[in-house]
């Protein structure tokens, strides 16, 4: 009996995964496009423009996923008669797949995020109120620590928009080396705009009171919004749920179920609120008769930055407006990939700034007439100022630089361990650097194995190792691309389900940096990169000369007066 495993963490053969691969890659547009006709029934209606089924966000919905998989599934089908069995997560792709070949057997799995109509329910609405009393509190606590100033605001200002997380409250963790290089009277007109993130409650009183003593100044969204704002906002959670979609087709495919349940999803809902949220506080703050001149916005697309831009078109709508793209895009993310529909619905800023012009040319990949601009790479200018000043020590140092996602992390180290047990083990060290986002503990309660004790925990930033390593192991994370701008080989953990988050950009072809699926690929990659002679090694140094040049724009200020538009 043949069986094809399509759940989201299930594992396709060589030849199966090439098949949805490509697929993936040849149906960005058309996925694109279908939102876009959806949306024309919704041009007037924020919500829909802010939930997960619109927002093409990879990274936190499965709705492209599943729409390759219908794919996928239909072409797998019709070319292999042989298939006998299915496997699905959900009973709604068990139902489409049913409509492609009503003859094939399928089973569904457990499936921790379908609940009955009841469950879901409740758990809306628990979520729904803690929602509203964590925000109120949030807000009676920005009020409460004294404010350093008044906002006494008479000129138009610069407003940088910027996450603030801990051990970053005050301390700048995006913009490095902006505002040093402002003048004093450029200052003077120039504020941040922080949204706090990773932050629990109690740690509060603690951000405000850094953000209100910073010497860089911020204008804080609660001394303006309302009780009544963060009301209408959360309550997103209830009115995106009240939209009825027509039926969807694709292929002569009814995929109308699959958006039905995204809209459902509540982990959309935290970035539609903060989107809503962003958009009443430029409200208020037009009421406030605080002008902008300049919005400099840390673009992700996510809902919040679209909030953002859309209220900047309803009530700031002659303000220049950019977006700062303060990272390189990696393969997948096509939330990053502005489409003419998001345009057209004020949904992306006019300008996008990338921190290197060999980003420009993918970024207009869906509408060319995006006007997107090469920009300063604060957070990398340390890239120009160590290239040549790697310290490399008697032993073997290999960097695992772990991504956001907890999965990837566990596979990661998982791969890493299983080579580390089929390989010598003298003279090597593994450092494992979290991402900021995970703690100590969350890894260790998770991880299969007891940590070997070659095993080093290192904390703080990823820099300050990655001079004196020899290889980065590393998957989905920019750490990629900075290590191959300082001439480190990279060897890159494939994911051995969903889609593929290549963070290297396509032009640069596998040489400085291997693809990697299990140990025994690390191992042959490891022992390549150990064998390099000098002339490799130079030829290495020269790519990572031109992989600086193309993606990290240093510092200037030229480069800073035109994104602020200075002159």
């Amino acid at each position: 009996m043949k069986r094809l495993d399509l759940t989201i963490n299930g594992k396709l053969n060589t030849k199966h995964t090439k098949i949805f691969e490509d697929i993936c890659s040849k149906n960005i547009s058309s996925f694109t496009t279908l939102i876009g006709k959806i949306s024309l029934n919704y041009k007037n209606n924020l919500d829909w423009h802010l939930s997960l089924p619109a927002s093409r966000n990879t990274l936190i919905s499965d709705l492209f996923y599943y729409f390759c998989l219908v794919i996928f599934a239909k072409k797998i089908l019709y070319d292999e008669k042989e298939i006998d069995e299915i496997y699905v997560d959900t009973p709604s792709i068990k139902n489409i797949i049913t409509s492609i070949d009503n003859n094939i057997k399928i089973s569904v799995k457990k499936n921790d995020n379908v609940f009955n109509k009841s469950i879901d329910f409740f758990f809306l609405i628990a979520f729904t109120f803690h929602q509203i009393l964590k925000r109120s509190f949030q807000l009676i606590i920005a009020r409460a620590i004294n404010q350093k100033n008044n906002y006494k605001i008479d000129t138009p200002i610069n407003l940088i928009d910027t996450y603030v997380i801990p051990g970053f409250y005050s301390k700048d963790r995006y913009y490095s080396g902006l505002w040093e290089s402002l003048t004093s009277e450029e200052k003077k007109q120039t504020y941040f705009l922080p949204t706090i993130a990773y932050t629990k409650s109690k740690n509060m009183i603690k951000a405000y009171k850094e953000l209100r003593n910073s010497k860089r100044p911020f204008l804080i969204k609660e001394d303006f919004l309302k009780f009544s704002d963060i009301i209408y906002s959360v309550f997103h959670c209830i009115r995106i749920r009240s939209i009825k979609l027509d039926s969807i087709l694709f292929d002569n495919i009814n995929i109308t179920s699959l958006f039905e349940n995204e809209l459902k999803k509540r982990s959309g809902y935290h970035l539609a609120i903060e989107g809503l949220l962003n958009f009443r506080f430029l409200k208020r703050l037009k009421k406030a008769k605080i002008d902008i001149k300049v919005l400099l916005d840390w673009w992700e697309s996510q809902a919040s930055d679209k909030g953002l831009h859309r209220g900047m078109k309803v009530f700031f709508p002659h303000s220049n407006v950019i977006g700062y793209l303060g990272y390189a895009p990696r393969n997948m993310e096509l939330q990053l990939l502005p489409s003419i529909h998001e345009t057209n619905n004020f949904l992306v800023p006019k300008y996008i700034a990338v921190i290197g012009k060999g980003l420009i040319k993918n970024l207009k990949f869906l509408n060319p007439e995006q006007n997107v601009i090469s920009a300063p790479a604060f957070r990398y200018q340390y890239l120009w100022n160590n290239y040549n000043k790697i310290n490399k020590t008697p032993v073997f140092n290999i960097l695992v630089a772990l991504p956001i996602t907890f999965e990837d992390t566990i596979y990661i180290l998982n791969v890493v361990k299983k080579y580390f047990d089929m390989e010598n083990k003298k003279n090597c060290n593994i450092l494992i650097k979290l991402h900021p986002t995970m703690s100590k503990n969350m890894l260790q309660r998770k991880f299969n194995y007891k940590f070997p004790k070659e095993f080093k925990l290192i904390f703080g930033s990823a820099k300050d190792y990655m001079l004196t390593a020899n290889v980065i192991i590393s998957s989905m994370s920019i750490v990629c691309l900075e290590s191959l701008a300082l001439g480190i080989p990279v060897i890159l953990v494939k994911r051995p389900h969903g889609l593929n988050f290549n963070p290297i950009p396509h032009e640069i072809k596998e040489d400085l940096w291997k693809q990697c699926v299990n140990e025994i690929d690390i191992h042959s990659a490891i022992n390549n990169f150990k064998n390099r002679d000098n002339f490799e090694i130079k030829r290495h140094n020269k790519i990572a000369s031109e992989i600086r040049k193309n993606y990290f724009e240093p510092i200037t200020r030229k480069g800073i007066a035109n994104l602020l538009d200075l002159n």
